[in-house]
């Protein structure tokens, strides 16, 4: 929708920038870039001054891992992270954020994240607890309903245009007709990359309203 995807504008210095990742070799790979409001406002692209509701997430930058037949590049991890590294120095004060657990495997050695992490490129566990494919989409239509509110009172989410292959993919998701899941048949790499940071924010966020921040 209109609504969910804006031109690129430059992050405030005061919000968070956070990466996500859903590993790929023989299937595509994704990696995802999300500025997370503090509730300071932005200028957009056209100059005017806006607002969202903090803990609002806006992808702003993607690097997806497919052939032009939508087939995994097989490619190194260590090379992924070379090019996660450029990214991270490019936009600047990038955070670790969650990745797909079957990164953190040593059961044959170093796991994927180690490697990652040779060349620098770190990752947390994502949120992979009974219920949490289900409560990250409602999650994820919550915050793409909230943004074409005309005034949101809660978080949004929106997506850069320059994100071509999450502008594409994104709305074209099919639910699962067996639970309240999307399809996994069908391309979700981005999905689920957006599905992991949407978690981990709202877990952040829950976490500092625990403490009385």
């Amino acid at each position: 929708h209109e609504r969910n995807t804006c031109e690129d504008f430059r992050i405030p210095a005061g919000w968070q920038v956070k990466r996500g990742y859903d590993y790929g070799f023989s299937a595509p790979y994704a990696v995802l870039w999300v500025a997370i409001s503090n509730g300071e406002s932005y200028i957009d692209s056209k100059g005017k001054r806006s607002d969202v509701p903090r803990g609002s997430v806006f992808i702003i930058k993607e690097l997806y891992g497919a052939d032009e037949y939508g087939q995994g590049i097989k490619e190194p991890p260590s090379e992924t992270a070379k090019k996660v590294s450029a990214i991270d120095r490019d936009i600047g004060r990038v955070a670790a954020g969650p990745a797909d657990n079957s990164i953190f495997n040593r059961e044959h050695g170093p796991s994927i994240a180690d490697k990652m992490g040779d060349e620098g490129v770190e990752w947390v566990e994502s949120n992979k607890k009974p219920g949490s494919r289900v409560l990250g989409l409602s999650l994820i239509n919550e915050m793409v309903y909230e943004a074409n509110v005309e005034i949101p009172e809660r978080p949004v989410l929106k997506v850069f245009r320059s994100c071509v292959h999450t502008v594409d993919q994104l709305p074209h998701m099919q639910l699962s007709d067996k639970m309240e899941d999307v399809d996994t048949e069908g391309v979700d790499h981005i999905y689920d990359v957006v599905r992991y940071l949407v978690l981990h924010v709202s877990n952040e966020a829950h976490e500092l309203n625990v403490v009385g921040f």
